[in-house]
Order: structure tokens, then sequence, then C-alpha cells
């Protein structure tokens, strides 16, 4: 891991010269943050970014495509945006590029659900990017998944934001993520355990403590 290697390279100058060493506040809370959405990104919303690279991947170096796209942009009313590109390894990019998807979620579902079968069947039978897109596209719960990757990647990126600076901000640490904690504990715990104000795990996951499911926000 670079952040401990780092941190173990500076506290062995820091010993050298002051025979102190560094107050050990853990590794890089970006990182910690960054896994802990693409793990919680894998339970619900892994199909939402499969869609968005998919559709990216399908239109890039691919103008002829796009040309025909244009034209149900045109039809449907829908700004002539071009997809986002999002990486699965990182992210960041995945609020921006969700928010595109479904601003152009019309003319996707018409030209990959009905285009593409009329009028290029064979292309739709042998790409396996438009064949993952159909797949994906026909689930019931897609577009949900979508509006929840980007709820939730909003609330991320407005803590990584945060710290994205050169100044240190070791003293708003504690405050920022007990502020993202309960905003996401807010989602589906009840009003009375929030304002306790208990950051427990075991507290948590009671589902005494749990709002009623049509209460939950997603």
């Amino acid at each position: 891991n670079v952040n401990k290697k780092v941190h173990r390279l500076i506290n062995e100058e820091v010993k050298l010269v002051s025979d102190r060493e560094l107050v050990d506040i853990g590794t890089c809370n970006i990182h910690i943050v960054h896994n802990a959405f693409l793990k919680g990104l894998n339970e619900l919303g892994e199909n939402a970014a499969d869609l968005i690279t998919s559709v990216y991947h399908f239109f890039d170096g691919w103008p002829s495509r796009w040309d025909d796209f244009v034209i149900i942009q045109e039809k449907e009313g829908v700004p002539h945006n071009k997809m986002i590109k999002h990486c699965s390894s990182r992210w960041l990019p995945l609020e921006l590029a969700c928010t595109r998807m479904i601003e152009q979620w019309q003319a996707i579902n018409i030209y990959f659900l009905m285009y593409i079968p009329q009028s290029k069947s064979s292309l739709g039978n042998t790409n396996r990017h438009c064949k993952n897109i159909k797949t994906l596209l026909k689930k019931s719960t897609i577009k949900a998944e979508l509006h929840f990757a980007l709820s939730s990647a909003h609330i991320f990126t407005s803590f990584t934001g945060v710290f994205q600076k050169e100044e240190p901000l070791v003293h708003v640490l504690y405050d920022e993520l007990s502020t993202l904690i309960q905003t996401l504990n807010s989602w589906f715990c009840k009003k009375s355990f929030l304002e306790q104000n208990i950051i427990n795990t075991n507290c948590v996951t009671c589902e005494t403590n749990h709002l009623p499911l049509k209460q939950v926000v997603c």
C-alpha cells in the first residue's frame, strides 16, 4: 500500500531528527471511502455502471452509429449530447455519466430496443455491447439502479471534494465522516435513531431502527 509506505518512510526520517514519531491517523480517507462506494455499487448499481460503459463503447469510434442516434435525439427532443465515459476502477465520473444516461434515456431505449432490431438486426445479433445493452435495458430495475447510483455518487463526491485540496484538513475529517455516515443512514433509519447520533454497526443494522420499506429513500 503506497500510503502506508509513505507514512513509514516519513516516520523514519522524523524519528531521526526529533526522536519522536508521527501520530498515526490511518491511511488516505478518500481511498477508504472510494473503496466503500465501489463495494456498495457491486451490491446495487453494478448493472447501471455496466450499461453506461457498454453504451459508451458501442458508439465510441463509430460515427455512423452516432449519426443514426442523433436522428432519434432530434425526433424525441433530446439534447444532442454524447455519452460520458465511466471506468469501473475509478467511480468519480459516475455521477455525470448517470446524469447523461438518464437525460438520454428515451432516445437510448428507442435506438436499442426498436431501431436496431428493425433496421440493424445483424448488428444487434453480433455486437457484444449491443446485446448486453438490450439485456440490461429490459431489466425492470435498471432505471431505478441508475437513479440510485446517481444519488449515491453525489453524496460520496460531495465528501471527496472537500479533501481534494492541498491544505491540511485533518481537523474536519471527523465531522465530514460523521456527516457522510449520517446522510447514508438517513436513507433507511428512523429519525428517532438518527437523533441519538450513534455510529455503531450493530445499531445501524438492527431492524428495529429501520424505516418501513415504503419510506426507505432510494
